[in-house]
């Protein structure tokens, strides 16, 4: 059966960027740097921050302070505010939401800031 998101009426272009979020097919540092001489993970730092976080999916799209991204969130945060409180899976209790319009639209809004 296939993924809730692959069944709803997505725009192909923002459909994509979810499903790269989703598969680790993005540019963000945590794969960038895993095929760039198996830098170790914890080297793979957030180039938007201070913080010294890997930049993975979920520093991305939860934790990162950089403006680009805080604006981002602040534009849909009805997306955050439907992670459950408390919750210690945000980043799938995100992804995996019932606005899966919205979860891609965000997706790629926010893999946009990244590419290269």
């Amino acid at each position: 059966m296939l993924p809730h998101y692959l069944r709803q009426n997505i725009p192909h272009k923002a459909l994509r960027s979810l499903s790269c979020l989703r598969l680790s097919g993005h540019e963000l540092q945590v794969q960038i740097q895993r095929y760039n001489k198996g830098v170790p993970y914890e080297q793979r730092v957030c180039d938007r921050c201070a913080l010294n976080n890997v930049q993975d999916e979920a520093h991305v799209i939860l934790d990162c302070p950089d403006a680009q991204l805080v604006s981002l969130r602040n534009q849909f945060q009805h997306l955050f505010d439907a992670i459950p409180a408390g919750s210690t899976a945000r980043l799938r209790d995100f992804i995996n939401q019932s606005d899966a319009v919205g979860v891609a639209d965000f997706a790629d809004k926010c893999l946009a800031l990244f590419d290269h």
